[in-house]
């Protein structure tokens, strides 16, 4: 099962970062909101440990975080915040 988890986590990944790289703010919105979803447990009997995991893996690689901030900022630049704001403030 543990195997499941980290594949599905390495997909998930490579999914958002062909999103984000589609540079469409719909596609990245969406993408954002999975990660988001990803983040916070969305039921009570939640395992602390694959939480964890989840977070550290999704957070590990300064080049992915580094793409997001840039996405931000571009787009706070030219069309007023509106997919930061929604993304960020859901969470």
């Amino acid at each position: 099962m543990l195997i499941f988890y980290y594949r599905m986590r390495e997909k998930l990944g490579l999914k958002v970062v062909k999103a984000l790289k589609r540079q469409n703010d719909g596609v990245t919105h969406a993408a954002i909101d999975m990660l988001n979803a990803l983040m916070v447990p969305m039921h009570d009997n939640y395992d602390l440990r694959q939480e964890q995991l989840n977070k550290s893996s999704l957070l590990s690689s300064k080049k992915f975080l580094d793409n997001l901030l840039s996405r931000f900022t571009s787009n706070a630049v030219s069309e007023g915040c509106d997919i930061s704001d929604q993304s960020l403030a859901v969470r």
